[in-house]
């Protein structure tokens, strides 16, 4: 019920504003109302440029862009997410998006994929037996 899961959005960002809330909640209205609309939502109060170097932001951007048609932007924006950081399983992925909309069996213009952002999370430290 995508309805009801924007108007949960539109909660969650009363209580908790955030970007990735109104990023989460075009994706919503996308596939509530269709991809030109989950765009206009992206669009609404530059939602990329507090998103710059958050990959998802232009992943989502690229996939709504194609689904309306829009091919070079959608690639444009695919690009944009392969020069932010993320791990190899996603850049696989939005490389085949690229392809996709490019023709191309390979991503246009990249002699190799530039390297991504290392992965920050902590890991837990195994801990020794207790006696």
């Amino acid at each position: 019920d995508w309805a009801r899961i924007v108007t949960l959005y539109d909660q969650l960002q009363q209580l908790a504003p955030s970007p990735v809330v109104q990023l989460n909640r075009a994706i919503a209205v996308g596939q509530w109302h269709g991809a030109s609309a989950g765009l206009a939502a992206l669009d609404a109060d530059r939602l990329l440029s507090q998103l710059e170097r958050y990959y998802l932001a232009h992943a989502v951007r690229g996939a709504l862009l194609e689904q309306v048609g829009r091919r070079d932007e959608a690639a444009a924006a695919f690009a944009r997410a392969l020069d932010c950081g993320c791990s190899a399983p996603e850049r696989r992925l939005i490389e085949r998006r690229l392809a996709g909309v490019t023709g191309a069996a390979r991503p246009i213009g990249r002699a190799g994929p530039p390297p991504c952002a290392p992965d920050r999370r902590r890991t837990a430290t195994p801990r020794p037996p207790t006696p």
